[in-house]
């Protein structure tokens, strides 16, 4: 062999490992621990979009709804739900799911593990006239279209405002939302009857075509209640938590204190409602996370003072540990009903948080989006996901494969201006925790007889007045997100075929020169 051959041969064996390099290396450093992504917005040209929930489905999509308030000249404005996925490749055009409202629809959404996306939704879309909690459901492949939804069903009884959603893995779809309760009171002779919201629970074990009776968690006749979640741990445990005091149906009262419960049976029995109102009343945006092995944490705060608070229990709230502070935040100021705090579980049992905070009380800017978590002792370092312009509100968190961080948060430019601008917006990080494959999603299978059979349809509690259009949105917005190490994989993926069709002809024709 010449030398100058030995010389090509040489150089190209290098292009070759140092592609084999670079494919083997690029994925870790993708996966940077701890790093959060450039925050992305997801509303795009869109500047009514707030309050936003995100679900991440077994095939590693990622599902993310928002409310959009859409001004109608002369007629006031109409509410939507918008819902855009990214399918791991790009983010699809923004669609409108929901029949339109003349009142906001807050909604939840979560994934099962049988290939079906859940949405949890409110706002008045229905014969009824006032707001109804309702369900429906879609397949999570192939491209939403008109017939995809399931026709909704009605959950809530009365008027209900917003509401959560958590699945199980045995697909059991667990439900709470704030419904008006009216009391009956006796002044002078006269029965007089009062109403204010309790928080309530149901579940479905049919994928939401049937609903157990509903459960009030606490009758509460004399104060509203409000900002109800719910989160499963590893375990299987039930935590749902809500603020006592302020409704925001009636529009009465000022915040109280908080309260917890948990379920240990699939919702069958809860324990006794947990009161937290401590350093005083007035608490607020109370949120809960358990680690799976018998460790809860709650967090809160306080109206009147700028104090973030925990509390953690290790025999599965059996009892707990004094209150204390979270250090090197402080809360927003409160000016805004409407703010919450989000917390999930990894892989490794470490409980993430999401909130809005300042690392001073003294700040005149923004306040930011941190991320921290609990490893059952100690509190990390507060992470940055998004500090900058505007005011970051509501976020929402979801994990999957174990380690992997999603959160969407909404922003808006002004806390008391009658017309301001609303933003969704996007990021992810992967922990050190972990990687669990998801549980692949079935492949429907009937037989003979079930192929043949007419099936039943289920008739819902209550029919829309009219059939959602779920045209796609004229969009601006570069519906292809492609983050920078992408375009990299991309490159190196797209020129690894022309470098080894290069060696082996180089190799060929130096064979054949011979």
């Amino acid at each position: 062999m010449s030398t100058k051959l030995r010389n090509t041969l040489r150089y190209l064996t290098l292009a070759l490992l140092f592609l084999c390099v670079l494919f083997v290396m690029l994925p870790s450093a993708m996966a940077q621990e701890n790093t959060w992504s450039e925050p992305i917005n997801l509303s795009g040209t869109f500047n009514n979009s707030w309050f936003p929930d995100i679900s991440v489905d077994n095939l590693g999509q990622i599902h993310v709804t928002w409310c959009e308030t859409i001004g109608v000249s002369g007629a006031g404005h109409i509410e939507q739900v918008f819902y855009r996925t990214w399918d791991g490749f790009r983010w699809t055009a923004s669609i409108d799911i929901i029949p339109s409202s003349p009142d906001i629809i807050r909604h939840a959404i979560s994934a099962d593990y049988i290939g079906r996306l859940h949405l949890l939704f409110g706002g008045s879309v229905t014969s009824l006239g006032h707001l109804t909690e309702l369900h429906t459901s879609w397949p999570v492949k192939g491209e939403i279209s008109a017939g995809a939804l399931s026709e909704p069903v009605a959950i809530s009884q009365r008027s209900s405002y917003m509401g959560d959603i958590a699945i199980d893995k045995e697909n059991t779809i667990h439900v709470v939302f704030d419904q008006l309760v009216g009391t009956e009171t006796e002044i002078g002779g006269d029965v007089v009857v009062t109403e204010s919201s309790d928080i309530f629970y149901t579940r479905s074990t049919d994928g939401g075509d049937t609903w157990t009776s509903l459960v009030n968690l606490l009758p509460s006749p004399t104060t509203g209640s409000s900002r109800s979640q719910i989160e499963i741990d590893p375990k299987g445990t039930l935590h749902v938590t809500w603020d006592e005091g302020w409704d925001r149906l009636t529009g009465r009262g000022n915040a109280r204190d908080s309260y917890y419960v948990f379920s240990v049976d699939n919702g069958e029995t809860w324990s006794a409602p947990l009161s937290i109102y401590y350093p005083n009343t007035g608490t607020a945006q109370l949120t809960a996370g358990g680690d799976g092995a018998g460790g809860v944490i709650l967090v809160w705060r306080t109206i009147r003072a700028s104090q973030i608070l925990y509390q953690w229990s290790n025999d599965s709230g059996q009892s707990w540990a004094e209150p204390r502070v979270i250090p090197d935040l402080f809360a927003r100021p409160w000016v805004t009903d409407y703010d919450l705090y989000d917390m999930a579980t990894d892989s490794s049992g470490r409980i993430h948080l999401l909130l809005v905070a300042q690392t001073s009380t003294d700040i005149e800017g923004f306040p930011s989006l941190y991320h921290l978590s609990w490893d059952g002792e100690n509190w990390s370092e507060p992470a940055i996901i998004y500090g900058g312009w505007g005011y970051p509100e509501y976020p929402r968190l979801e994990v999957n494969e174990g380690n992997h961080l999603h959160a969407v948060w909404f922003i808006r430019d002004s806390l008391t201006a009658a017309t301001t601008n609303y933003e969704v917006w996007y990021a992810d990080v992967k922990v050190d925790a972990p990687y669990i494959e998801s549980i692949p999603i079935p492949t429907p299978t009937l037989d003979v007889e079930e192929s043949i059979a007419p099936t039943e349809t289920a008739i819902p509690s209550v029919m829309p007045d009219s059939q959602p259009t779920r045209t796609p949105v004229s969009y601006e917005v570069e519906d292809v997100i492609i983050a920078e190490n992408d375009m990299i994989i991309l490159l190196i993926k797209g020129l690894s075929p022309a470098v080894l069709f290069l060696l082996g002809a180089v190799i060929v024709i130096q064979i054949k020169k011979r």
